[in-house]
Order: structure tokens, then C-alpha cells, then sequence
């Protein structure tokens, strides 16, 4: 039996016909929300055909027309005909793929082209100048390290970006003031990311045409890099460079052994350095490394005032025989602020 026709334009207005009229137009409504969105975020919708794309790919521009859903390894190998990098595994886990993002590794092949507009990108094939490798393409040619070769290009650019992060310094914002400090390797990997909390133990290096600021994790480390500093020989960024090639025990270990063959090994140093270390740190640097182990984890109230005077008094040029002698004058039990203003005072009358 048909429906009953009740409409005079002969259009049915039952429940049912009306129930899906409405669901008509929220199929229509839904298709043109994003016209909408737009207009009320401000954000382009795009897609889901080509769209223009601009990349900034080893400092020059790169424009392409490509779907929203291509991604960086794509766009630079099949439209760019940029094809160092290679795609391995296809969903970031072997690392041939890995680019530089703002001097960050990134798996390029689970990185969308359109996210990384406005940003550096690098890539292996911007690399050499020339016929002039980069260094770390130069050292994984003369040791042997490119493997089949296929997922090479994505261990040089890792590499590269590790060697860039400047694991040698850290800058620490105190009181919206920049301290620009030089640390060792060890203090550099537990420092976190930029904008975590840290606390170092500073030395303030002092000459006539330079002040430089060195700074470490633990007492044990400030300690046996001031033992050092005081060999014969040794300055401040080969000391550094021993804290960075071996663990502090370790290297007690090693001159107690007189073990030469393993101090040469640390980069910068070499078999008269190695020897002048045995020498002049076999009596000292066992008692040195004992005393700053045992006070590392809870230094005394006295010690720590002793410190922190230390440092302000250093950074305000004061030299450290003359610091010695007012400190003999300090109480322990004083405030800093009282500490300081009494220390300021002895050694302007001195």
C-alpha cells in the first residue's frame, strides 16, 4: 500500500521520511564544517589533494607540490631527487632515514613534510663541499665503518648531530643571567634537556685576558680536575678532556698502576703528559678523591658557606691566597649575606 500523500505539493511529511531528511543534512553539515572551522580558528584546512609546499633543506629553498599525508623522506627522494638518505625498516626504528630538524635527529620517513616548513633540514646529501667530505663522513670512510652502505646515511647524520650538540658547554640561566660553562662529558649527559633544573660545583678560571667558568655534577669531579690543572702541563681544556676519557676511580686506578697504556688512550694525551700525571698525582689524588667522596653526599653546613664565598669572591676578581686568609676570620655559623659582607671588608683594608 503506498504512502498517503497528505502535502499538496505531493511531498510526504511523515515521521520517518522526516527523521531522514535530517540526517541528510547533517551528512551535509559535516561536509562542509571544516569551510567553518576555518573561519572560526583561523587554521588553513588542506587537502586532501597536492598543496604547496616550501622546505628549507641544507639552507636552500626547496618548493613542491605535494598531499598533506607525504612525508619528509618522500618529498626530498621522489620529488627533490635528494636520495642519500634511504628508507629501511619504514617505521622509524633503523635510523637510515634520520635527517636534521632544527640540528634534532628525526626519523624522516614518520616525519610529514607539510609539519616541518619554516625549519632547517638536513639532510646527507648537503653534507660535502664539494668533493670535500665532511669529517664524519671522512672518519667513517678511513675506519671502515659503512657496513652494506644502505643505512649509512642515517648513522652520519645521527652522528653529526650528536658532535653538534656542543657537548663541551652548557649554559645556565640563573636569575635571568647566562652562565656560559664549559663541563666534561660525564656532567653534559646528566644534564637533561635545555630548560630542566641543574646544580653544578664551579671553577672560575682566572688570567689576565680571559675569566672562564667550568662546571660539574659532583665534588669528586671539581676536585680531581683542580688536581689536575696543577700538574705541570695541564690546563683547563686538557683537563677536561682526561675527565671526559675516563671516570675519576678509574683514573686513580690507573696512576696507582702506573698504567701508561690506558692514560694515553684518552684523546690529547700523550706518554709524557701520562707520565707527569703518575708522578705528580700518585700521593695526591688518592687522599683528594677520598676526602671529596665522603663529603660528596652531605658536605657540612661550614663547608658549604666556605664554598659558595669562594666562588663570589672569585667572580668578583678577588685572588684566592687572599681569600684563604679572610676566610680564617669567618664564622661558621654566619649567614651568607653576613659572610660576605664581612669578607668585602677585610680585604678592602688589606
Amino acid at each position: 500500500m503506498a504512502p498517503k500523500d497528505d502535502s499538496p505539493d505531493g511531498i510526504n511529511l511523515g515521521r520517518r521520511n522526516f527523521l531522514k531528511s535530517t540526517g541528510v543534512v547533517g551528512i551535509a553539515a559535516a561536509v562542509v564544517a571544516p569551510h567553518e572551522t576555518e573561519a572560526q580558528t583561523g587554521v588553513p584546512a588542506v587537502g586532501p589533494g597536492e598543496v604547496p609546499v616550501r622546505l628549507m633543506v641544507n639552507g636552500r629553498a626547496v618548493t613542491l607540490n605535494i598531499e598533506p599525508r607525504v612525508t619528509l623522506l618522500d618529498a626530498l627522494r621522489m620529488r627533490a631527487d635528494q636520495t642519500g638518505n634511504k628508507r629501511g625498516c619504514d617505521r622509524g626504528t633503523c635510523g637510515a632515514c634520520t635527517m636534521l630538524v632544527d640540528g634534532r635527529p628525526v626519523y624522516s620517513c614518520s616525519t610529514l613534510a607539510i609539519e616541518v616548513q619554516g625549519k632547517q633540514i638536513r639532510n646527507v646529501d648537503g653534507l660535502a663541499n664539494g668533493n670535500t667530505l665532511h669529517p664524519v663522513q671522512q672518519a667513517f670512510l678511513e675506519k671502515d665503518a659503512l657496513m652494506c652502505g644502505f643505512c649509512t646515511p642515517g648513522f652520519i647524520m645521527a652522528s653529526v648531530g650528536l658532535l653538534e650538540k656542543h657537548p663541551n658547554r652548557v649554559i645556565v640561566d640563573v636569575s635571568g643571567v647566562g652562565y656560559d660553562l664549559a663541563v666534561p662529558l660525564s656532567t653534559f649527559y646528566t644534564a637533561g634537556d635545555t630548560g630542566t633544573e641543574i646544580t653544578l660545583r664551579v671553577h672560575t678560571h682566572v688570567r689576565e685576558d680571559q675569566l672562564a667558568l667550568f662546571g660539574f655534577a659532583t665534588a669528586l669531579e671539581l676536585t680531581v680536575f683542580e688536581r689536575l690543572i696543577a700538574v705541570s702541563g695541564i690546563g683547563p681544556k686538557l683537563a677536561l678532556a682526561v675527565l671526559s676519557g675516563i671516570e675519576p676511580r678509574e683514573l686513580l686506578s690507573a696512576i696507582q698502576r702506573n698504567d701508561l697504556a690506558r692514560l694515553t688512550r684518552i684523546p690529547g694525551v700523550g706518554k709524557k703528559t701520562a707520565e707527569r700525571i703518575v708522578i705528580e698525582l700518585r700521593d695526591r689524588l688518592p687522599k683528594a678523591i677520598e676526602a671529596a667522596g665522603a663529603g660528596a653526599t652531605a658536605p657540612a653546613p661550614a663547608d658549604v658557606l666556605r664554598d659558595d664565598l669562594v666562588s663570589a669572591l672569585t667572580n668578583l676578581g678577588y685572588h684566592r691566597q687572599s681569600i684563604d686568609k679572610v676566610l680564617e676570620k669567618i664564622d661558621d655559623g654566619e649567614r651568607f649575606e653576613d659572610a660576605l659582607r664581612k669578607a668585602l671588608k677585610e680585604l678592602s683594608r688589606a
